[in-house]
């Protein structure tokens, strides 16, 4: 878990291009710390207080809304053995498969069915194997350039006002001198990678990258 005083959001194209390592990369090390253990997510927290619109100041407080608000946020373990030791509703034998199930933990959320909805944001064990081989061969690679002196200047456009694109914390503009202005000097945009096309590219990354 990573908490944070915005509201992030597991981006997965932001994360295959290394701009979103800080959450997968505390998962590495907590594997690697615990070589047994079995990874349950990787969530986001917003530590900040949930605002909830009312009609006005006499309505009373949806609790049910302002959970919601406080769910953790990013990708489960699909498997229900798993995903239930995060929110035990999810695992109740009693109400999967009989009747829609919404996690009040993670955003997560189970169909009348016992599928989950497209909404939900889930992973198998092998899929959070290859996020964690992939961040591993990653943040290798981006150790090996940076200790070569690579220092491409090639930053992303901020896809909003507050993503926090790659200029926006940075204090080495005065070095690098990037300016929009000049002819030549363009940041590259932000695409999007749903959670399987991530998944993909991150397989085959970890195959040409192997041994």
């Amino acid at each position: 878990i990573d908490y944070k005083t915005g509201s992030e959001k597991l981006d997965f194209f932001r994360m295959y291009e290394g701009l979103q390592l800080q959450l997968p990369v505390y998962m590495m090390a907590a594997l690697d710390m615990e070589k047994e253990a079995e990874p349950a997510g990787l969530y986001y927290f917003s530590v900040k207080e949930p605002v909830i619109e009312v009609p006005s100041l006499d309505t009373p407080l949806d609790e049910e809304s302002l959970k919601k608000e406080m769910r953790l946020a990013g990708l489960s373990r699909r498997e229900s053995e798993i995903i239930s030791l995060s929110d035990r509703d999810l695992g109740d034998e009693t109400k999967v498969g009989k009747k829609p199930v919404k996690s009040k933990v993670i955003n997560a959320d189970l169909k009348k069915n016992g599928d989950y909805s497209a909404y939900s944001p889930v992973a198998s064990g092998a899929d959070f194997k290859t996020i964690n081989e992939y961040v591993s061969k990653k943040t290798s690679e981006m150790a090996e350039k940076i200790t070569s002196g690579s220092a491409k200047i090639t930053p992303y456009r901020e896809v909003s006002a507050y993503s926090g694109g790659s200029c926006r914390f940075c204090s080495f503009r005065p070095v690098c001198c990037f300016d929009e202005r000049i002819p030549g000097f363009e940041k590259k945009p932000q695409g999007k990678l749903s959670l399987n096309d991530a998944l993909e590219k991150m397989r085959k990354y970890n195959k040409e990258h192997s041994g």
